[in-house]
């Protein structure tokens, strides 16, 4: 019986594992800051060859801004780091997403705070 669970944990984390893949990581420093802010964030993108774009966006009720830059499919970096300065109070949703060639799209979400 205890052979028989073992090898049905085995199975069940081996299928979860290989379907939970983590393509975009974000990092955000600080995760609360008085206005204006300046945010620092860090984007961990696995090369993939059909990783085309990365696109930061950085939307509250009132402001929005983004930046992009262009990956090398496979032979991208991992890291890639931006800063967004001077936003105005609100609460941000922060959001990385790798466009690919093949129309899908990958996506880490963070939240940031701007305090009066």
């Amino acid at each position: 019986m205890l052979k028989a669970l073992s090898l049905l944990a085995v199975v069940f984390f081996a299928s979860v594992g290989a379907h939970a893949r983590n393509d975009v990581a974000m990092t955000v420093t600080p995760r609360v800051a008085p206005a204006p802010a300046t945010v620092r964030i860090m984007v961990v993108v696995e090369p993939d060859p059909m990783n085309r774009w990365l696109v930061i966006e950085a939307e509250s009720g009132m402001f929005y801004t983004s930046s992009s830059v262009q990956l090398e499919g496979a032979n991208s970096r991992r890291s890639h780091p931006f800063t967004f300065v001077e936003l105005p109070p609100g609460n941000y949703e922060l959001m990385a997403r790798v466009l690919r060639s093949d129309g899908e799209e990958r996506r880490a979400v963070a939240g940031y705070l701007v305090t009066r």
